[in-house]
């Protein structure tokens, strides 16, 4: 950026000791090498505060690192290894017969009240008052 505004200002010492300073050529060199100059500030400043942004940045990278650490399983997948083992359940709606998964832990609770709606209609698939789950020995065997 120095390199840029001593160009300019070279330049400004050329148009300076130009001989047709005073003519029409004269001033318009003049003006010409004023805009440069102006121009040459205004590149200058723009890269300071794109250096002040990569800074920032910078900081704002490893903070959100410092959060990640703390925040994310050690294992590093970004993942809820707890989820990903998750054991489900598939339901087919009475209604529209779409096969939905639920989450095993909501039949295991004992809660009553527990009621489980298709996503595709809106019917109701399970209600713990009033329905058992039933699976067969090959849906027994793998929980």
């Amino acid at each position: 950026m120095a390199d840029l505004k001593r160009k300019v200002s070279r330049l400004h010492d050329l148009i300076d000791r130009y001989d047709g300073r005073e003519g029409r050529q004269g001033r318009i060199l003049h003006e010409m090498a004023d805009i440069l100059e102006d121009v040459a500030e205004g590149v200058e400043e723009l890269a300071e505060g794109q250096e002040e942004l990569e800074d920032y940045l910078g900081e704002i990278d490893s903070d959100l690192l410092t959060l990640e650490e703390d925040v994310l399983p050690a294992s590093g997948t970004g993942h809820d290894e707890a989820a990903a083992d998750r054991e489900e359940i598939e339901l087919q709606c009475p209604e529209c017969g779409h096969w939905t998964a639920y989450n095993a832990a909501l039949f295991d609770s004992g809660r009553d009240g527990v009621e489980l709606t298709c996503p595709n209609c809106g019917a109701v698939v399970y209600d713990s008052d009033v329905d058992c789950l039933v699976m067969d020995d090959e849906e027994e065997a793998q929980r």
